[in-house]
């Protein structure tokens, strides 16, 4: 099947490999990654005893539960296009 270098979806690292079974193919796989996700948690260093953050954080597709310190928390995301796995015809 040809490439079109269209984002299908985003997987995290441990699905890219899933299912192969030698290097090779693990290598494979890798080089079919055009796009990162790349998500953090930031939490404030300080206890605020007014808040309380007991909600799930969505981080990247990934749900976090962080545990109800007090803190004031927010969530950052990016995604990054790699340049040298993108082929303009």
């Amino acid at each position: 099947m040809p490439r079109d270098d269209s984002l299908d979806d985003y997987k995290t690292a441990n699905q890219v490999i899933l299912g192969a079974a030698t290097a090779e193919a693990q290598d494979a796989a890798w080089q079919k990654v055009i796009n990162v996700r790349v998500g953090l948690l930031m939490r404030g260093q300080e206890s605020n005893s007014g808040t309380s953050h007991d909600a799930a954080y969505q981080v990247a597709g990934t749900s976090v539960n962080p545990l109800n310190d007090h803190r004031i928390r927010q969530v950052y995301e990016t995604a990054v296009s790699l340049r040298n796995r993108i082929f303009n015809s």
